[in-house]
């Protein structure tokens, strides 16, 4: 049975600028014309961007080739229309395997954002819940997993896109059976949610997406988002690159930023030639769900000690991390209280050892008071920075410090945007512009050192943006 690009085509109205769109789900991409494919293919198999690999699988009878990228040793995050299957949900879907550095892995489960189906799925691919998860047999433990993006700087950021879709150059466009073969790109993140570059002539109405286009040299016509001027290696995504990989380049390390969604154009012809345009889920907003989903689906091991929520032989301040993303469904206060009891001097973070005061037992109602939904204020105190947590069913008043707040902050709205709160509400109610409820759900949700050495070391606000890349 031979494989067929996942892809879809549709007409789609808007209004403004854009007029009369055509988009298409994508299912590696077109190049520049006057540049050797081998540059492409080269840029792809960098051991940066390993963990980028291909699915295959059966739907509704046919064959279908897709992308995604391994996020831990059996999780792959990739695009909801390569698995949701007949309905939406996965449903019909069969022998998906993703293959990585020359091995094949089966994948059992797969997970579509619950906002998919809800949004009208790929009738409306527009809405930016484009996203999935799968799940691997086995683990993969010949390549090390790609780092999510924790940020909100993606704009005007020069980007690698990778996948396995088809190619061409951008005066052909992606021509047939050509899907398969790793390659990858380089493009300039024109818009970030509702911001865009200067130049951009159309935006986005939400913030979940991430779109570029592809200019084309010696003709500026062609550019209709941001810059003119094309990368020595600009490159669009083509049918084949669904679910692969948009990565951003920080302090020396590749992120994945972004899941590649759709193409669009304003010519009638959604094939990738120069002008069109691609457009990505944005990983930073989905931070959340993805830590929710495979914690809830990966089975825990019963801990070796009270407080041991990771098994690794010790009780240290990744536990309580552990404890913190699976409060209300795995874990519960007794828990913590566990975690408590049972803290060590010393901690292993990373590949350095790290000393953590055990908290005192002061301290738990203000961990309690961040996942009850208390009403929090700040006022300044002594410290540089102090604030103050008011418990609901009491009168005591708690001094904790900045990073302790915007961390409480982030949690906070990590959960109200599951339940459908806006960012602009869940501003108000902290009384913060909407860039820093982001910002600290990034903190919130990112790097375990960061988290644990702001809490710890008491880090100001400006100090935690700074390392969160925010600027």
């Amino acid at each position: 049975m031979s494989l067929s690009e996942k892809s879809v085509a549709r007409i789609i109205v808007t209004s403004g600028l854009l007029g009369v769109l055509c988009g298409g789900a994508v299912l590696a991409g077109t190049i520049r014309h006057d540049r050797p494919d081998t540059l492409y293919k080269s840029l792809a198999n960098g051991a940066s961007f390993a963990p980028v690999g291909k699915f295959t699988g059966s739907e509704a009878g046919g064959g279908f080739l897709a992308s995604g990228t391994l996020i831990r040793e059996q999780w792959v995050l990739t695009a909801a229309h390569v698995v949701d299957g007949v309905d939406g949900l996965g449903t019909g879907l069969s022998n998906l395997r993703f293959q990585l550095d020359g091995a094949t892995f089966d994948a059992d489960e797969w997970f579509v954002h619950p906002e998919w189906v809800a949004s009208g799925g790929e009738s409306n691919l527009f809405a930016g819940w484009d996203l999935a998860l799968v799940h691997l047999t086995n683990p993969v433990t010949n390549v090390v997993p790609a780092t999510l993006f924790t940020g909100v700087s993606e704009l005007g950021q020069t980007a690698t896109i990778v996948g396995f879709g088809a190619t061409g150059t951008g005066l052909t466009g992606a021509t047939s059976n050509t899907a398969g073969t790793k390659r990858g790109g380089n493009n300039v993140v024109d818009i970030s949610g509702t911001q865009s570059t200067p130049g951009s002539t159309v935006s986005i109405g939400n913030s979940r997406m991430l779109a570029i286009d592809f200019d084309q040299p010696g003709n500026v016509a062609t550019s209709t988002l941001g810059g003119q001027i094309p990368l020595d290696l600009e490159y669009l995504v083509a049918p084949g690159d669904s679910g692969g990989g948009l990565f951003l380049e920080i302090n020396n390390q590749f992120v994945l930023a972004g899941v590649t969604s759709l193409t669009s154009t304003l010519d009638g012809s959604v094939n990738s030639d120069y002008g069109d345009r691609g457009a990505f889920t944005r990983v930073s907003q989905f931070l959340p769900w993805i830590d929710e989903t495979i914690l809830a689906n990966t089975p825990q091991a019963e801990p070796v000690q009270p407080g041991d929520f990771d098994s690794d032989g010790d009780v240290d301040g990744t536990d309580f991390l552990t404890w913190q993303r699976g409060f209300g469904s795995l874990f519960d206060e007794s828990d913590l209280a566990d975690w408590q009891a049972n803290f060590g001097a010393s901690a292993r973070v990373g590949s350095s050892q790290a000393t953590f005061a055990v908290p005192e037992p002061c301290q738990m109602p203000l961990i309690l008071a961040c996942f009850s939904g208390l009403f929090v204020f700040h006022r300044g105190c002594n410290r540089l920075w102090t604030w103050q947590v008011r418990d609901k069913d009491d009168e005591d008043i708690h001094v904790i410090s900045e990073a302790e707040y915007y961390w409480f902050v982030g949690i906070s709205a990590r959960s109200q945007l599951q339940k459908g709160n806006s960012l602009e509400s869940i501003g108000r109610r902290y009384r913060l512009a909407t860039e820093d409820v982001t910002a600290a759900m990034c903190f919130a949700g990112g790097s375990d050192v960061l988290v644990l050495h702001a809490l710890v070391e008491e880090w100001s606000w400006a100090r935690i943006k700074s390392r969160l890349h925010v600027v």
